[in-house]
């Protein structure tokens, strides 16, 4: 600033510097997941401006305190943005969106092409179990009609191949993380009997 009087005379003060905040930056992150048993997790962060924070998902109303620089939300499946505003009132530009997908169902597919039994007691069938969907990491597990694990036969990851079965009836449990599935049972059938042969001699009449 710079000051003359009536005379002429002159001075100039030391240089002013006026200082502005950094500009108020909304960022958006997917911090968790869903699963079956929980909902997905965003955090919001806030970066510049003048603490403390506020966020809206629109700017023009509804405005709710952070808490701090960063907030965490429990979100079900959609689109999500948000504005930030800092504590002198200056709102930053909509965050990136965040798209929280739905978790796929889990479900079981049982193959029973060779859940067949061609002679009373053989064990040679065959059930072939596919999961597709959930949290993936599938362990399949083969249930007696009971609703028991078999014995017999081991606990599988992918496939869940299960052979030399005996006549019964079977359904496939498949875990993945917290997305439990059992299938629809399926009956191994055999002949009810099995073969017999019978025999009649008949004598030479004549050497």
């Amino acid at each position: 600033v710079t000051v003359t009087d009536g005379w002429g005379c002159g001075t100039t003060s030391a240089p002013i510097v006026i200082n502005e905040p950094t500009e108020v930056v909304a960022s958006l992150v997917l911090a968790t997941t869903p699963t079956c048993g929980t909902l997905a997790t965003i955090t919001l962060s806030a970066t510049g401006g003048t603490g403390p924070y506020e966020y809206s998902a629109v700017p023009t109303s509804g405005w709710f305190p952070m808490g701090g620089n960063t907030i965490t939300f429990s979100v079900a499946p959609d689109t999500y943005r948000y504005f930030v505003r800092d504590a002198n009132g200056c709102i930053s530009m909509m965050s990136n969106d965040i798209k929280v997908e739905p978790l796929p169902a889990l479900q079981v597919v049982l193959n029973v092409d060779n859940a067949k039994i061609n002679c009373n007691g053989d064990t040679n069938g065959v059930i072939v179990a596919t999961a597709i969907g959930g949290l993936g990491n599938y362990v399949y597990t083969l249930l007696d009609g009971t609703g028991n694990p078999v014995a017999f036969t081991p606990v599988q990851t992918t496939p869940g191949n299960f052979t030399q079965l005996p006549a019964g009836t079977y359904s496939v449990r498949v875990d993945s993380g917290d997305c439990p599935k059992t299938s629809v049972s399926e009956v191994i059938e055999e002949p009810l009997l099995p073969v017999t042969a019978s025999t009649v001699v008949t004598p030479v009449t004549c050497n």
